[in-house]
């Protein structure tokens, strides 16, 4: 009994070698892999953005991705208050409320249902459960060695840190 079970795995096995699984999309999958060798090496590196709200107030995002795909994101809200100090108005000292998120990233792409246009996305896959003040994607009409612009985020575009290329 048991030689003929051994005889129809081994059977089983050696035909299932021979079955390649084939792509549901040949064409999103070339996309992607063309979009991902372009993109990966000018991504990783340093980038951020400082948005002024007013005198009171800065938003600072800074994100950091690595060739090995590991990321670092700070989100840092910045303020002061004008207070008056002997008659005179003046600022308080600025104060931070910073959120760092790491994690894992990459470069996902899809085709939109109604355009039918490959879509490129940098995803963002947080390691920390507390993910709050931070979207985990962001679609990305294109990026070089300065900026990415983004087209669905209200910081419409990051930009390389100084020396932030590794």
């Amino acid at each position: 009994m048991g030689k003929p079970l051994f005889i129809l795995c081994a059977a089983v096995l050696m035909a299932s070698c021979g079955l390649d699984p084939k792509p549901t999309d040949p064409e999103l999958d070339n996309a992607r892999l063309q979009i991902r060798e372009k993109y990966e090496p000018i991504l990783t590196g340093e980038w951020y953005k400082d948005t002024a709200m007013s005198d009171k107030f800065i938003f600072r995002e800074s994100l950091r991705l690595n060739a090995d795909h590991s990321f670092t994101r700070v989100i840092d809200l910045v303020t002061r208050k004008l207070v008056t100090i002997n008659g005179v108005e003046t600022y308080t000292d600025w104060e931070h409320l910073a959120d760092t998120t790491a994690g894992k990233w990459d470069i996902n792409v899809f085709r939109d249902d109604e355009t039918k246009e490959f879509k490129k996305q940098l995803r963002v896959y947080p390691d920390n459960s507390d993910y709050t003040l931070s979207i985990p994607y962001l679609y990305f009409t294109e990026a070089n060695d300065t900026a990415i612009f983004i087209n669905n985020y209200y910081v419409g575009y990051l930009k390389r840190r100084q020396g932030g290329k590794p």
